[in-house]
């Protein structure tokens, strides 16, 4: 049974060739994703308020796309390449806007100590782990640790997007290819052991 997160080893890793492609320049990242806006977190923690890191997705090729097609999933929203900023340590506390899960491989994982974080609300107990898209918890004193994946590296992982979660320990650059996916277009093997309290 998984709740938040799912390692899925048995799936192919992306040919060398597109890792090749990836380029890196800590100081000129994307600014712009044709899939979604940018947005930008103002979070607290410890009482005091900081910029946390933006994402932006980025459409990768038509080539990578249609290799996850006959790879991966034949189902997917969108499929690239994503950066996460390094401006800050921390995502800040969020569900995704756009899409319900995120299958992932870390190009460059960010750090020794970056991955995501889960987190419930300590203010709202009892309600449900499993939120609308888009929430943004903007105050870390608030949140409790549930849950995290540190990495991981050389494998795909699912992540679930609908449950507050950050990204944490940010050293450089997290650069991925990621496919965004709706519930309603996941593979159902994938599903099959998944349960959100």
């Amino acid at each position: 049974m998984w709740k938040f997160y799912k390692i899925l080893s048995e799936l192919p890793k992306p040919p060398q060739h597109f890792f090749d492609a990836v380029v890196i320049d800590p100081d000129n990242l994307p600014a712009r994703s044709p899939y979604h806006d940018i947005i930008v977190r103002y979070t607290t923690r410890d009482g005091k308020k900081f910029m946390a890191s933006p994402l932006v997705r980025t459409k990768f090729s038509d080539e990578f796309e249609q290799w996850v097609k006959e790879n991966i999933t034949p189902k997917f929203m969108d499929a690239g390449v994503s950066y996460r900023h390094c401006n800050s340590d921390t995502s800040g506390a969020h569900t995704d806007h756009t899409r319900d899960f995120v299958l992932s491989y870390n190009i460059d994982t960010g750090g020794d100590k970056c991955g995501v974080v889960y987190w419930k609300n300590k203010e709202r107990q009892g309600e449900p782990l499993l939120q609308e898209r888009g929430i943004q918890q903007l105050n870390f004193d608030n949140l409790e640790k549930i849950d995290e994946i540190i990495g991981p590296n050389d494998t795909w992982f699912l992540l679930q997007a609908g449950v507050l979660h950050s990204v944490e320990n940010i050293e450089r650059p997290r650069v991925q290819f990621q496919i965004s996916m709706r519930y309603e277009d996941m593979p159902a093997e994938w599903l099959a052991d998944h349960k959100v309290d």
